[in-house]
């Protein structure tokens, strides 16, 4: 039985798809670069208040602390995944079920979707730049899977602490 969360999760989905849809029909590739744009915005704001909350507790941006104090870190909204965090820097995760796919691919607009998924990228950004997300398989490009794989920038002060 799906969760009040999980629909809430989905209703954002479902609202994400139109609007992503309506401003690329209208407006082409400059109106899909203007949803590249928002998804990037949104996610660096999202991981500055990450950044906001780490720093305020005097820790290291290590994505350790990225998810003990994530924006949503206790909510799950129907995704299922393994999460193993390293020691400091690293991290890797593996998503089974993404009930925002399964709402694009219903909509049968996958690519779009994927623009949001952008949204990982950027919080990241936003929380900690000498970091870097390594997607090689997600959903809504085929896979069964969405892995994730998080490092220190080679070169980067975080790399050394």
């Amino acid at each position: 039985m799906e969760t009040p969360l999980e629909s809430m999760g989905k209703v954002f989905a479902l609202l994400f798809g139109h609007m992503a849809r309506a401003t690329v029909e209208r407006f082409g590739d400059e109106g899909r670069q203007a949803v590249i744009d928002g998804v990037m915005s949104f996610g660096r704001q999202r991981g500055r208040g990450i950044r906001d909350r780490v720093l305020a507790q005097g820790l290291p941006l290590t994505i350790e602390n990225f998810y003990a104090n994530h924006d949503l870190a206790h909510v799950n909204a129907g995704f299922e995944m393994r999460l193993s965090i390293g020691k400091g820097w690293n991290a890797e995760a593996l998503v089974t079920r993404c009930p925002f796919a399964e709402v694009w691919q219903e909509m049968q607009q996958p690519e779009l979707g994927a623009i949001y998924c952008l949204v990982d990228e950027a919080m990241l950004e936003g929380y900690n730049p000498d970091l870097r997300l390594d997607r090689p398989t997600t959903i809504l490009r085929g896979s069964s899977t969405c892995q994730f794989f998080w490092r220190a920038q080679e070169g980067s002060n975080a790399q050394s602490d």
